[in-house]
């Protein structure tokens, strides 16, 4: 589906990203990602839903991960990340954010454009 969203296809006027845990510390450059996902030249995409990113699961006392803050680091940098691809995007009218953590008062900042 990348490509076809980087080519702009005229078919794809709805996304949806579900963030699922761990999904955040993956190697992707998500900046990147959300640029071609719905950046300032994807002028097709207008209805977004981002679904499911939450940070919490990283704290969890079951959790034998000794890099478990480090992972929770480079998912909400990689979440921010997205959202400033994201907020260059000028054709979506409908943006849904649900079940996901907004607690850095810069996010608000980055999607001003949205609210």
């Amino acid at each position: 589906t990348l490509p076809r969203i980087e080519r702009n296809d005229p078919d794809i006027t709805s996304l949806t990203v579900d963030w699922e845990a761990g999904e955040f510390s993956s190697g992707i450059d998500w900046e990147t990602n959300g640029e071609i996902i719905v950046g300032k030249n994807n002028t097709r995409v207008k209805k977004m839903s981002v679904i499911g990113c939450y940070f919490d699961h990283f704290d969890d006392d079951d959790d034998d991960d000794d890099h478990a803050e480090e992972d929770e680091v480079r998912a909400r940098e990689n979440f921010e990340a997205f959202l400033e691809g994201l907020a260059g995007n000028r054709s979506i009218e409908h943006l849904l954010i649900d079940d996901c953590d907004l607690s850095s008062g810069a996010l608000f900042s980055t999607l001003a454009s949205f609210f």
